[in-house]
């Protein structure tokens, strides 16, 4: 284990308040990053970037099923291109400090 995974932290959020006692600043990339393609890839990268720069911890906030399955059931998206726990381990090779993973 590289010693970046010993401080990955994975957060996952079902209620109310998020996170206790965390106020800290943060950079985060916010989005479903299903696939974490290319064009997901360079947003998420430009947040660890700028967290670095700032001297900030960099985050992702992404959702698990897609919001749209509460926000719009007439129209939503049920099936995934990469299951959470994939889609995890690919934003952590991208160098994020911390993701928060918002189950709807």
């Amino acid at each position: 284990m590289n010693r970046r995974c010993l401080y990955w932290k994975k957060y996952i959020l079902e209620k109310q308040p998020f996170i206790e006692n965390d106020a800290s600043e943060k950079v985060i990339a916010v989005g479903y990053f299903d696939g974490v393609h290319i064009g997901h890839q360079k947003v998420i990268k430009t947040a660890v970037d700028i967290a670095r720069e700032r001297g900030l911890t960099s985050a992702v906030m992404t959702f698990h099923p897609h919001p749209s399955v509460i926000l719009k059931p007439s129209a939503k998206r049920d099936n995934y291109l990469t299951p959470p726990e994939m889609k995890a381990d690919l934003i952590e090779k991208l160098g994020v400090d911390q993701l928060y993973l918002v189950r709807f």
